[in-house]
């Protein structure tokens, strides 16, 4: 019998495997598409000081090394951070998949494409093949299937569409900063905020997310003609964003999930690979425990719990975020720049796991204004 299958070939899944048969499992990944990395719903931007310590193969996938960010209130006013050197990393996804497939191959991981999760029945799965139905055996069924999970399903079967954003991105050539990512909010980006990532001088990834059932070509476009882009659209990709709290809950009997499809996210922006891939680590410590020392599976339900303390910091963020007018946001930004928010971020900030830069926040004398705002926003 196999020991365990993973349903879904991105970088959560293919890590918890290559995890796993290094500790010597039999591993199972299921792909329903045909080509691994495809298709490339991501914007690619990644921490670089977390992807260098979770030591990612990113041979043939760094398109351009970001130095900095600009954010952007409604109104124009704008908050730079700028480290120095690289702060972080655009990559093609697509290639960092492809990596982590050769790479799990390699150590003996069977990787089944054109194959697709149907339902679980007890130690068995149902799975279609291409046009053809079968049963597989497993004793661990494990969901890494992205953010419109059916694992998900059978440990929360619904979950509130609120919890998600509907967001838009093309690549354009055009005129850009290499070297920072331009981050605006405004009325085309209802509850979460537009995006300007260059890969180059000369070519960009712009997008924005909105609240699901608001136009997204046509806010698309507004943003473009507002901030007066002159760019050519060369492709275009939509893809759901889950912005929700991360699931209390990711582990029932024999069937556990990761990265999206537990809402391993960080709702503030939208990002997963990072976190996704760090929950891959703890889930693969949890089984290996599991099949060595009969440690319950559940325990992954707390041996995430760290994480998912990072990701409620997030949550709680955007839940502050989404709460202010437009007006309150132009004037918390005015006054974060005022009292010195941008050295402090230059030298404190962080991407992913931000607990001890709020830490420093909070303890800094410049900011005891601002405590009152920092207090709402976290107790959100």
């Amino acid at each position: 019998m196999t020991a365990i299958t993973i349903v879904g070939a991105g970088p959560v899944g293919l890590r918890a495997a290559i995890n796993l048969r290094k500790q010597g499992w039999l591993v199972n990944v299921l792909e329903e598409h045909e080509q691994i990395g495809v298709p490339e719903n991501c914007s690619g931007l990644i921490s670089k000081k977390e992807s260098d310590a979770l030591k990612l193969n990113l041979e043939d996938a760094m398109v351009n090394e970001i130095k900095g960010g600009r954010i952007y209130s409604p109104k124009g006013k704008m908050i730079q951070i700028e480290k120095q050197g690289t702060v972080a990393y655009l990559i093609k996804r697509r290639k960092l998949d492809q990596n982590m497939a050769r790479e799990a191959e390699k150590l003996g991981v069977n990787l089944l494409k054109k194959t697709k999760f149907i339902e679980k029945k007890e130690d068995k799965i149902l799975v279609k093949k291409e046009d053809k139905e079968e049963l597989l055996d497993t004793k661990i069924l494990i969901g890494a299937d992205g953010v419109n999970s059916n694992v998900r399903k059978i440990i929360q079967p619904n979950y509130s569409k609120v919890n998600f954003v509907h967001s838009v991105q093309i690549t354009a050539e055009g005129s850009f900063d290499k070297d920072f990512v331009e981050v605006y909010f405004g009325d085309y980006a209802e509850n979460f905020f537009a995006w300007i990532i260059p890969e180059s001088k000369t070519r960009a990834r712009i997008g924005l997310g909105t609240t699901l059932g608001n136009p997204l070509k046509e806010n698309l476009g507004k943003f473009v003609e507002e901030k007066n882009l002159e760019i050519e659209p060369q492709n275009i990709a939509s893809f759901l964003i889950p912005i929700g709290p991360p699931m209390e809950k990711v582990c029932i009997g024999n069937t556990m999930l990761a990265g999206d499809a537990a809402f391993q996210t960080k709702a503030s922006t939208g990002g997963g690979i990072i976190t996704g891939i760090a929950a891959a680590d703890v889930l693969s410590e949890t089984i290996n425990d599991h099949f060595k020392h009969k440690r319950p599976l559940e325990m992954y339900n707390k041996d995430v719990g760290s994480l998912n303390r990072e990701l409620m910091i997030h949550w709680k963020l955007r839940k502050y975020f989404n709460s202010l007018s437009y007006e309150q946001m132009n004037k918390l930004i005015e006054q974060a720049k005022k009292f010195g928010i941008e050295d402090f971020l230059n030298k404190e900030g962080e991407m992913d796991f931000i607990s001890g830069f709020i830490g420093k926040l909070f303890k800094n004398p410049k900011f005891i204004l601002m405590l009152p705002q920092l207090v709402k926003a976290l107790a959100f």
